[in-house]
């Protein structure tokens, strides 16, 4: 702690300790001549010193995403159980994904969701995806949009997630 102290008071973080001696100090107050010492010890400016050198020292290092794939729909004739199918797939692959809850989430709505929640992967469903059997998938991060065929994308899914260290 003491090198601490020296090298927070050596960094300009201004003093971090003080003593000395208060024996007058006790005399204005109690008008009794009592000799005293006494120490104070900055911890607040220590703390402060040990966090700001910590975060230069470490370097941060960026966490995988929670959900990897948001499923989203496209067109309000898009059932709920479409998306709902689609997400366990990736569940049972392994893959984190989720869906909006709403009937007929609007598409803008639900790539935001994606965005402020950082979802990488974005796998649009409409209704020329279901007649197809296609999935849209929109990668975020490159900001690059491919239709595959559901099976391939299920497979793509994984090997992409794999790359990025998403999944083991």
């Amino acid at each position: 702690a003491a090198a601490a102290a020296a090298a927070a008071a050596a960094d300009g973080f201004g003093s971090v300790s003080a003593g000395g001696r208060y024996d007058n100090l006790i005399e204005l107050s109690s008008g009794k001549k009592i000799p005293a010492v006494g120490c104070s010890i900055g911890i607040e400016r220590i703390l402060s010193y040990l966090l700001s050198r910590d975060k230069m020292l470490i370097p941060k290092q960026k966490r995988p995403p929670r959900v990897l794939v948001l499923i989203a729909s496209i067109g309000e004739n898009v059932d709920i159980s479409h998306r709902m199918c689609l997400c366990g797939e990736l569940w049972r692959r392994g893959v984190a994904a989720e869906f909006l809850h709403l009937q007929a989430p609007k598409p803008r709505r639900q790539l935001e969701y994606a965005l402020k929640n950082n979802i990488p992967f974005v796998a649009f469903l409409g209704e020329e995806e279901i007649v197809n059997n296609t999935v849209s998938m929109r990668d975020l991060s490159l900001g690059e949009q491919i239709v595959l065929d559901r099976e391939v994308f299920l497979d793509h899914i994984i090997k992409l997630c794999s790359e990025r260290n998403y999944i083991n």
